[in-house]
């Protein structure tokens, strides 16, 4: 079977109630892990009542993704245009081995960014999520950069970050 054929490109999702969990992009062996397939598309999802977690998973994408920016309601730039996001407690990035640029910005619930071998740069502009939602970045092998604060806003990193690194050497400036 293959994706439905879409008439807008808007989509909205509405999770409702209970605990949910929605992971984006396909799973292992079925149609391939590849949010490009979304390409000029808007989401809208709302997670609801209940614990509600959202997996945006592109890691079988064959193109590097050189400009995500994740924000507290939305990601830009991961394949598909951008998805808005409401009322999940946890969202989870997972990036290709193309060497991906990923920005956090204005994050206040816990979030996870798993990136592949290639050589990454994540960018924590302003966290406010506070000890109990941490930021955790699994840096996957590459040679990778980890940067920490963003002068231009001013804003404040007030969150756990936790950044495993894999193969290769990690930078954090």
């Amino acid at each position: 079977t293959g994706l439905p054929e879409l008439a807008d490109t808007e989509v909205v999702i509405n999770m409702g109630a209970g605990d949910d969990t929605l992971t984006l992009g396909g799973a292992d062996g079925v149609l391939g892990a590849d949010l490009g397939r979304l390409a000029g598309f808007t989401l809208g999802i709302t997670g609801g009542d209940g614990t509600d977690a959202l997996i945006l998973d592109d890691h079988e994408s064959s193109v590097a993704r050189d400009a995500v920016l994740i924000t507290d309601v939305n990601v830009q730039n991961l394949g598909v245009d951008q998805v808005t996001t409401a009322a999940f407690e946890s969202l989870e990035v997972r990036l290709n081995d193309w060497g991906n640029e990923a920005t956090v910005w204005k994050m206040a619930r816990p979030v996870t960014i798993e990136a592949g071998a290639g050589a990454d740069t994540f960018n924590v502009a302003s966290m406010t999520a506070g000890p109990e939602w941490p930021l955790v970045i699994r840096a996957g092998g590459g040679n990778d950069r980890l940067n920490l604060g963003d002068a231009g806003y001013g804003d404040p990193i007030a969150a756990w970050i936790t950044c495993p690194g894999g193969l290769g050497s990690e930078t954090v400036t």
